[in-house]
């Protein structure tokens, strides 16, 4: 049966793999079932290669040839290498019975700008 060779094959060669060193190294594996809870991989603010870090000016975020103008909950605008996408800017709007709500316009405020990430809030609701 193939089976009976190859299951204790690929065991042995997993408690090969994890015994070489520098496999597994700092990751705390005390819990098998979660083990991102105590790991620090992907916890930095540095922006691997081939990724670019985020810019901000102001009120928009850029990357890679793209542009977000940033607005109230969505953005007022996007461009790809200098075209807008938007005919407009985009809005939402929420209906309370007889209430109308719409999501536009505003003042967005940069919270947060890292290379790795930008956060923001808006300030106004219509």
């Amino acid at each position: 049966m193939r089976f009976r060779i190859w299951t204790p094959l690929l065991t042995l060669t997993a408690a090969l793999l994890i015994s070489l060193p520098g496999f597994g190294q700092g990751y705390d594996l005390s819990d098998p079932t979660e083990p991102w809870k105590h790991a620090d991989s992907g916890k930095g603010t540095e922006v691997p290669v081939p990724f670019e870090p985020l810019t901000t000016d102001g009120t928009s975020v850029s990357m890679w040839g793209r542009k977000h103008e940033l607005g109230n909950l969505l953005s007022k605008q996007m461009t790809n290498q200098d075209k807008p996408i938007f005919p407009a800017p985009p809005t939402v709007s929420l209906s309370v019975g007889s209430d109308r709500y719409e999501f536009n316009g505003g003042s967005p405020k940069v919270s947060l700008s890292r290379p790795d990430r930008v956060e923001f809030t808006g300030t106004r609701l219509t």
